[in-house]
């Protein structure tokens, strides 16, 4: 089994398409994780291309902001153009709150869950995907500031490998 970390892509011929903006306090490089901690693992296809992004949410929201949409967006094609090549993966979608957050394990678990019933409703095989919510135990960045909070909120996308 293989594990990678999916957080955005588009299928068939590379376009050009203006980053995501991150959310409101999130530094730029929130988005790009320190590969060297394990946390992204890039795949690669012939026919969809992968670029670094992930889902960010205000604090104790369990919906994202509305320029988040074309993440979701570009990440569902993304996996249905992977349905399509074979075979077909299993994906996890982990659930991630910051330290502050009141009930964070429960909102994680919701944050997870939206983004899968997102990902259903823009053509995605349900069939493929899985949520886990982490609460705050498995933060990106440690610090004690709003910047590395904003980071923590997140939902990212991690390839279990071929589906049984």
């Amino acid at each position: 089994m293989y594990r990678a970390l999916l957080v955005l892509a588009a299928c068939s011929a590379p376009v050009h398409r203006e980053p995501t903006p991150p959310a409101p306090l999130v530094p730029a490089d929130a988005a790009a994780p320190d590969a060297a901690r394990g946390h992204v693992v890039i795949t690669s296809s012939d026919e969809c291309g992968f670029i670094l992004d992930m889902v960010y949410f205000p604090s104790g929201a369990v919906s994202p902001e509305d320029h988040q949409s074309p993440v979701l967006r570009d990440t569902a094609e993304m996996l249905k153009c992977l349905d399509k090549q074979g075979p077909r993966s299993f994906w996890e979608i982990q659930g991630h709150a910051d330290a502050l957050e009141q009930n964070a394990q429960q909102v994680s678990e919701v944050r997870a869950g939206f983004v899968r019933d997102a990902l259903v409703l823009l053509g995605v095989d349900p069939s493929g995907l899985r949520t886990k919510g982490y609460g705050s135990t498995q933060p990106l960045d440690k610090r004690n500031t709003e910047a590395a909070r904003a980071k923590n909120r997140r939902v990212m996308f991690i390839n279990l490998g071929p589906r049984p």
